[in-house]
């Protein structure tokens, strides 16, 4: 019956060709290995021209370095505790035998402590703990690794890994080549510590094994964690599915162009019935479209020439846009209506107003904006925080520099936002609102001018925009409607819109969020504070603040992971602690370049168990946090 089904599927897709079509976008007549978005940027890794970026509104690449080095994988991510907001994954080659780096602000830096010389670096990501730790994975053909105090450490070593990718639940899936020439795919929902794990992977049919091949590629449904898609290689050149998690398989596409393997799947996030298969084929390339779970495809043309499908990467901005790394024929980019929408939203350093333009998958202050240093902030005749954004809200957020956010959800053309009497903060929907054509329930509601923040004061704004949020004096409690058909029509009854009075009154100053209680000479929380001056020669200061007796270790490290001293060893009262370090104490001239500092303390009798690295625990809680110093001769 499976055979019959699949034979049904492939008679449609072989005659079904999709008119979108792919153009070039770039980086014509290069090999690109690797292609990763971050933000608003696409990142390409590609073999002999090093790594490049190129912003969605920009017209050509900018190359990052590495020119002579051979990609095979790039991973752009927030800055961490390494300093590094890029980390590649290269082919180790005779006479450079380095095969992973960092990015920081000085420059490209190796990054391949604890990995055997020569190594193929196939893939690099990471994942984000509850805590705020960033965890960064490593796999090719010497294994999987696990980055820990800038050295990696082996947790998987059953052959040459092919594929590796990390669920949106945080499960690490691995596909690859054992050492007797069996596929086997293994995965981990502990972050590497245990793996579940099967050799000569296939699937039953008639009482007996058949291989499902060498594992190339992984696509997760977002949300049930038990659907995964693998692409695979020889011998069956075939895309397939399981629905429990890996225990049974079934084959969904077949390549119509014999063996081209199956390099990359990428699913949407939003509707993840729709799923997109590229092969490599060498000369030539394939694509696929399934936007029904996989029980039909159809294959979209690619421009003549086009080579074998490396990588593929899929964002929105006001439609679906999917972007294919090519081998020698650089990158394209397909696009296609969608009912999903991708917002930039840039914040200045200090005190901002935010909103939420979309319905996001997660609506967690933390995941949407990671790098906020004060909570989310709402009003309702005071201010409250708010763990969950909500749509039609208005938020106050601090920052400590300018960053940028890509916010992705479905559209929303048409929203109604409660209001009372006095002064409300107001969020905003996908697409701007002149404020002229806001209706309101009742009618005809009178409102002061609506502000926004800039530049540290309160400005005038005739627009709602995507993503900002905006104050507003109503005279009564009711509903703003805000349109965007109203605003490009403009044919709203002046009965029906709000009448915008201006008025002198300003509205509430920012929330008082400092780190502290002011009222208080303990620290609230955990804090490792970045040492002063900085860069310095030979004496800096580290400060730090602990809520609560803890047991605390302050020890420096070489970029590599080398301890070079450890300043504290002690448990020490609550309080705001200082520790002076004069480098030129060390026996042996220490040369200028990075260092770490890592700050280890929390109360002496929690357990293991808790020592999870938790930046800011409190209540017995382990905190751990890891900031660079620079010597400068």
């Amino acid at each position: 019956m499976r055979t019959l089904l699949f034979l049904f599927a492939f008679m449609i897709y072989f005659n079904n060709y999709s008119t979108s079509q792919a153009i070039p976008f770039g980086l014509d007549g290069k090999e690109v290995h690797s292609i990763s978005f971050f933000k608003d940027k696409l990142y390409a890794g590609t073999r002999d021209y090093g790594v490049f970026r190129r912003a969605l509104s920009d017209t050509c690449w900018t190359s990052l370095g590495l020119e002579v080095e051979y990609i095979f994988s790039v991973y752009p991510h927030p800055v961490d505790s390494y300093g590094f907001y890029i980390t590649v994954g290269v082919r180790g080659r005779w006479p450079n035998s380095r095969n992973i780096y960092g990015l920081s602000e000085h420059g490209w830096i190796a990054a391949d402590s604890g990995i055997a010389a020569l190594c193929e670096v196939s893939a690099i990501k990471g994942i984000w703990t509850p805590s705020g730790e960033h965890i960064t994975f490593a796999a090719g053909s010497c294994g999987v690794y696990k980055r820990s105090n800038f050295v990696w450490k082996t947790i998987n070593d059953w052959g040459d890994i092919w594929a590796m990718d990390i669920s949106p639940i945080g499960t690490i899936w691995v596909g690859g080549n054992t050492m007797w020439e069996t596929p086997f795919f293994a995965k981990s929902t502990d972050q590497g510590n245990t793996w579940m794990g099967v050799d000569d992977t296939c699937y039953w049919i008639h009482n007996k094994c058949k291989p499902l091949g060498f594992f190339l590629s992984f696509a997760f449904h977002t949300a049930n964690s038990n659907i995964v898609y693998v692409g695979t290689g020889s011998p069956g050149f075939l895309v397939w599915k399981t629905t429990n998690g890996g225990y049974s398989w079934d084959s969904v596409l077949s390549s119509r162009s014999g063996d081209c393997n199956f390099k990359s799947l990428e699913i949407n996030p939003y509707i993840p019935e729709q799923l997109f298969a590229g092969t490599d084929c060498g000369d030539s390339a394939l694509l696929y479209e399934t936007t029904d779970a996989g029980l039909t495809w159809h294959e979209i043309e690619l421009p003549e020439g086009v080579k074998g499908i490396l990588d593929m990467e899929l964002t929105f901005t006001d439609s679906l846009e999917l972007y294919i790394a090519t081998r020698g024929t650089g990158v394209y980019r397909l696009t296609q209506p969608s009912s999903i929408a991708g917002r930039l939203l840039n914040v200045n350093s200090g005190w901002n107003m935010v909103s939420i333009p979309s319905k996001l998958k997660d609506f967690r202050k933390t995941s949407n904006f990671p790098t906020s240093k004060s909570s989310a902030f709402t009003y309702n005749g005071t201010y409250t925080p708010e763990d969950i954004l909500q749509i039609g809200k208005g938020y106050w957020l601090k920052f400590s520099s300018e960053d940028k956010f890509y916010l992705i959800g479905e559209k929303i053309v048409l929203d109604t936002f409660d209001v009372n009497a006095g002064w409300n903060m107001i969020g905003s929907i996908s697409y701007p609102v002149v404020v002229s054509a806001i209706a309101s329930e009742p009618p005809g509601m009178i409102t002061t001018n609506f502000f926004t923040y800039k530049n540290d004061q309160y400005v005038i704004g005739d627009t709602i925009k995507p993503g900002i949020a905006y104050w507003v004096k109503t005279n009564q409690s009711g509903k703003l409607i805000l349109d965007t058909a109203a605003t490009q029509s403009y044919k709203l009854s002046k009965n029906t819109t709000i009448k915008i009075i201006p008025d002198s009154e300003m509205p509430p100053a920012p929330p008082n969020a400092e780190i502290y209680n002011p009222q208080s000479k303990i620290p609230i929380k955990f804090v490792l504070k970045q040492s002063y001056p900085n860069p310095f020669n030979p004496i800096a200061v580290i400060e730090y603040e602990l809520p609560e007796e803890s047991h605390v270790t302050l020890k420096i490290y070489t970029i590599l992971g080398e301890e070079v001293i450890t300043l504290v060893d002690e448990i020490q009262d609550a309080g705001f602690k200082s520790v002076k370090w004069d480098a030129s104490a060390i026996s042996g001239e220490l040369p200028s370049g990075v260092y770490l500092y890592r700050l280890t303390a929390g109360n002496s009798s929690s357990s293991g168990a808790e020592r999870h690295g938790a930046k800011g625990a409190h209540s017995g809680q382990w905190f751990m946090d890891v900031k660079k110093m620079i010597i400068s001769k």
